[in-house]
């Protein structure tokens, strides 16, 4: 990581977050004099995530020298102290502020089209970084035409799945992309086609399993990637699944990680009200205070987490029944959320009934349509349409929301039930 207090000068103190990152560019600027640094620095900060060095060399042939074969280390040695990586595994800016900053300093638009131009030539090179984030380079400078030809791509599909087996949520992205596109365009058909599309990969890659046959049949790892394609709330609800599994194999470190990792997902959506509804009931449930659950998980990842290992343990060993409970206190919220969510829609609050949606427990692939029928009754369509990418989840919410897609656009209504009927069968 960045060295702070080696980039200031005694005497200038930096005032807040803004001054370190403004001194950190100055730095930069006086070093980024050579052509070669600056494209370095350049496609650092437009890439989207670690790119390699045979990607780095072949986007800019100025980081290659045609006598040494160290020429891109020496350039590299000469700003290393602001970027982290490897050549193999990737490098990337030290810290995503500084990106994010320096994207505003740096002309970056020349670099984010060279980027583009590379990740269009994937059947070529296979390159990691192409096929992780050629949809997003499409996505962000709105290319939706073809950011559809890619997610209609069945080769481009089976080389996500080919290359990175370990990322489900990497493998389905293009689709939802697409989908996301067609949503700003409000092309119903388009809408349709990647919301059945999205569907039917999630569909494919997990073959309905859950998270816990996941792991009991393929391993923790893999359990936790299908959870990451999960929405919030379902998703932590496996994860406390996945946590009582590993204490009943008296996998304490493990059942640990998956707190963390839990935490550095969520504690700052459980900090909002709807986020707060499902973690907060099951462990009322199970008589567990929330503020005792939620203060304890704040001290998980401090530096005397070890230390609070054991209370913690104890504390989570009271689940018994766990998924027993999660079905009753899915059940009882749900049918209050179900309720107030049409309720909300009928007077023309969609905004407020998609943030009830939100804390819907289970089964939200039978309740979202509901909701979301709800709101093209009432004519807001543009709240209907935010629940196209939860439906996206679920093949059978999918085909519902295709019916409403046809109710909400009627003179798109035939090619849509075609596309529908295509697909079902």
């Amino acid at each position: 990581m960045l060295d702070i207090g080696s980039t200031l000068t005694v005497g200038q103190p930096p005032q807040g977050l803004e001054g370190y990152l403004n001194r950190w560019w100055q730095i930069i600027r006086q070093q980024a004099g050579d052509q070669t640094v600056r494209d370095l620095f350049g496609t650092l900060t437009a890439a989207l995530g670690p790119i390699n060095r045979t990607d780095l060399e072949t986007i800019n042939p100025n980081l290659v020298d045609d006598w040494d074969v160290g020429y891109f280390d020496i350039v590299l040695s000469q700003v290393r102290r602001f970027v982290v990586g490897s050549a193999e595994q990737g490098y990337m800016l030290a810290h995503p502020r500084l990106r994010t900053y320096l994207s505003s300093c740096i002309k970056t638009k020349p670099y984010c089209e060279k980027l583009l131009a590379y990740c269009a030539q994937w059947k070529h090179h296979q390159s990691r970084y192409a096929l992780a984030y050629y949809a997003d380079h499409l996505y962000i400078e709105s290319n939706y035409e073809t950011l559809f030809a890619l997610a209609r791509d069945k080769v481009f599909y089976q080389t996500l799945i080919d290359t990175f087996p370990e990322d489900p949520d990497l493998i389905v992205k293009t689709a939802r992309l697409a989908l996301e596109g067609a949503i700003v365009m409000d092309e119903a058909i388009l809408m349709a086609e990647f919301l059945i599309l999205h569907a039917q990969h999630i569909t494919s890659i997990f073959q309905k399993k859950s998270p816990l046959e996941v792991y009991r049949k393929e391993g923790l790892v893999q359990a936790i990637q299908v959870i990451k394609t999960y929405e919030f709330e379902s998703g932590t609800q496996w994860s406390l699944v996945l946590v009582g599994e590993l204490l009943k194999a008296e996998e304490d470190d493990q059942a640990l990680e998956i707190m963390e990792w839990l935490l550095e997902r969520e504690i700052n959506h459980w900090s909002n009200w709807e986020g707060q509804n499902s973690t907060f009931m099951v462990m009322q449930r199970l008589g567990i205070s929330p503020d005792l659950f939620v203060n304890f998980l704040k001290h998980v990842l401090s530096a005397n987490r070890h230390d609070l290992s054991n209370v913690f343990l104890q504390l989570i060993r009271g689940f018994r029944g766990l998924e027993q409970v999660i079905q009753d206190v899915g059940s009882d919220w749900n049918r209050i959320a179900l309720t107030q969510a049409i309720e909300q829609a009928g007077k023309g609050f969609g905004s407020e009934a998609i943030r009830t949606s939100d804390t819907l427990v289970s089964n939200r692939s039978q309740y979202l349509p509901v909701i979301a029928e709800a709101l093209v009754n009432a004519g807001d369509i543009p709240n209907f349409r935010r629940l196209l990418i939860p439906c996206a989840q679920y093949l059978d919410a999918s085909y519902k929301m295709c019916k409403l897609l046809e109710q909400a656009y009627p003179d798109r209504a035939q090619a849509i039930a075609r596309l529908s009927e295509l697909n079902e069968n």
